[in-house]
């Protein structure tokens, strides 16, 4: 039950935050779910990681969740790398590494709680 709560809270802190970072940093909103990539050295980059990944867990699924969390911390580091490193105008990357660590807070309290 508490996690939960805490599920909650934390998805609604990110939904404020995220909106607070949007209006002081003067960030667009996306149109759509959809990521567009930076460039094609960031297409295919992000394609091995998924090939990487699929590789991985085929060979170690006994960690799966430990690989999921890796693959996502690592693929929107290198976009948020990206975007900083290409695109720093649009201040993309802050949003992508609050995404990080609001998942990091999430995964945390999922192992806390559980």
């Amino acid at each position: 039950m508490i996690f939960i709560i805490s599920s909650i809270v934390i998805f609604g802190l990110g939904i404020l935050s995220d909106h607070y970072l949007r209006k002081k940093f003067g960030i667009e909103n996306r149109k759509g779910f959809s990521f567009k990539s930076v460039n094609k050295l960031q297409r295919w980059v992000e394609r091995g990681f998924i090939v990487i990944f699929l590789i991985a867990l085929w060979f170690l699924i006994d960690y799966a969740l430990l690989l999921c969390v890796s693959y996502f911390v690592v693929m929107n580091l290198f976009r948020s790398l990206m975007e900083w490193r290409y695109e720093r105008g649009k201040k993309e990357y802050i949003l992508t590494l609050h995404s990080i660590m609001m998942y990091l807070l999430f995964v945390g309290s999922y192992s806390y709680f559980l």
